[in-house]
């Protein structure tokens, strides 16, 4: 029998920690007989299973060895051929697929889908969240939405944010008109009479 202990070392304050001195496989007892009994190790020697189905060496498995076999229209495997034929009618026509129901789906393009409810075209409700690329095809379309709420009136302008009109820029009056004034004030008028 094997007594087996831990080795620590004693630190500068005065707790301890164990430590693992550095050794050579061959010192490790019982490794040796460990590494042949395991499966799977490339030894040479023997290991948990040394054949598949009557296959040895690098073995792959297949579905034949687990005994799985697949479904076909004819006949049951993994599902019922039933079941089988179901999902096979979905894949080759997903408009036909459910012959008993009032509403089908037919492929216009790509991955686009018309719904038809008793053979004829319908446009189920929605809402916008639900319809992709709305906001890209509007906005580049330059289509404007509803104006929206316009908010609460703002308080009444006041004299201090009123402008007075010049030459160079415009105010209570545009500049042109301002210069029209400017030129009138050079002449004088008289009174010579009433009509």
């Amino acid at each position: 029998m094997v007594e087996i202990k831990k080795m620590m070392q004693r630190n500068a304050d005065g707790t301890s920690d164990q430590y693992y001195p550095e050794t050579h496989v061959m010192a490790v007892l019982g490794l040796s007989d460990l590494v042949k009994n395991t499966p799977g190790n490339n030894t040479g020697v023997s290991s948990g299973v040394s054949s598949i189905n009557g296959k040895t060496g690098i073995v792959f498995i297949t579905k034949e060895d687990l005994g799985i076999v697949l479904a076909t229209s004819t006949s049951d495997g993994l599902l019922s051929r039933e079941l089988y034929q179901k999902i096979q009618e979905l894949v080759d026509s997903p408009a036909s697929s459910n012959t008993e129901s009032d509403i089908s789906a037919e492929l216009i393009n790509d991955s686009i889908y018309q719904l038809l409810y008793k053979k004829e075209t319908f446009n189920p409700k929605t809402t916008i969240d639900a319809v992709e690329g709305l906001e890209e095809a509007l906005h580049e379309s330059g289509i404007k939405g509803d104006k929206g709420d316009p908010g609460e009136q703002g308080p009444p302008g006041t004299a201090e944010n009123l402008t007075l009109a010049t030459e160079e820029s415009d105010g209570l009056m545009s500049k042109s008109d301002k210069k029209q004034i400017n030129r009138l004030s050079k002449y004088s008028f008289a009174k010579t009479g009433e009509i």
